[in-house]
C-alpha cells in the first residue's frame, strides 16, 4: 500500500510539473520523492503567503477603493496564511486566484484574542488618539470612541478580524 501511495504521489508530482523525472528504484528513493514533494508544497505555501500579503496591501489590480479588500498590515502579519491556504485548497479553492484567496482569508481568518489591544495601539501610534470605548455593531464590526473636550464621540469603525478601520 505504501508503494502505491508513493507511486500516486510521484505521478501527481510529475503531472504538476514539479519534477521532470521521478525514480522509484528503492525505498530510499521513494522517501526522497515524498520528502521533496512535501518541501515543494511547503515552499508553494510560503510563496502564496508573500504573494497574497502583497496583493492585499499593495495592489488588487484595477479595483476601486470601495471594492478593495482592506486589512491592517499589523493584523495581516499575524494571520496564519499557510493554514488558511491549506483550508482554502482543501475546500476546492483555486490555487492561483489571489483575489479569491484574499477574500477567503478576509472571511475566514480567526479573530485574535488581542485584537482590541492591537487596534488601540495602531490608532494611538498613527493618530495619537486613545480609544475609550468599543461598541459592537454586528458581525466583526465595532464603533470606536475617543474623548474630545471631555465628551465621548464616535471616531472610527473597525473590523475585529482585519483591523481595518475608517471613520
Amino acid at each position: 500500500m505504501r508503494k502505491l501511495i508513493v507511486y500516486i504521489l510521484s505521478l501527481i508530482i510529475v503531472f504538476t510539473g514539479y519534477f521532470s523525472q521521478v525514480t522509484k528504484n528503492s525505498d530510499e528513493n521513494d522517501t526522497k520523492v515524498v520528502e521533496t514533494y512535501i518541501e515543494v508544497y511547503s515552499n508553494d505555501s510560503k510563496d502564496i503567503e508573500a504573494r497574497v500579503k502583497n496583493y492585499i496591501i499593495n495592489s488588487q489590480g484595477n479595483k476601486s477603493e470601495a471594492e478593495k479588500i482592506k486589512w491592517s498590515k499589523t493584523f495581516l502579519d499575524k494571520v496564519d496564511i499557510e493554514s488558511l491556504y491549506n483550508q482554502y485548497i482543501s475546500n476546492g479553492g483555486e490555487a492561483d486566484d489571489l483575489n479569491k484567496f484574499a477574500n477567503y482569508i478576509t472571511l475566514n481568518a480567526p479573530i485574535r484574542d488581542d485584537w482590541e489591544d492591537l487596534f488601540k495601539k495602531e490608532v494611538y501610534d498613527t493618530y495619537g488618539e486613545k480609544i475609550t470605548k468599543l461598541e459592537y455593531l454586528g458581525k466583526d464590526l465595532y464603533q470606536a470612541y475617543i474623548k474630545k473636550n471631555n465628551v465621548e464621540i464616535p471616531y472610527v469603525v473597525v473590523s475585529s478580524r482585519t483591523g481595518y478601520f475608517h471613520g
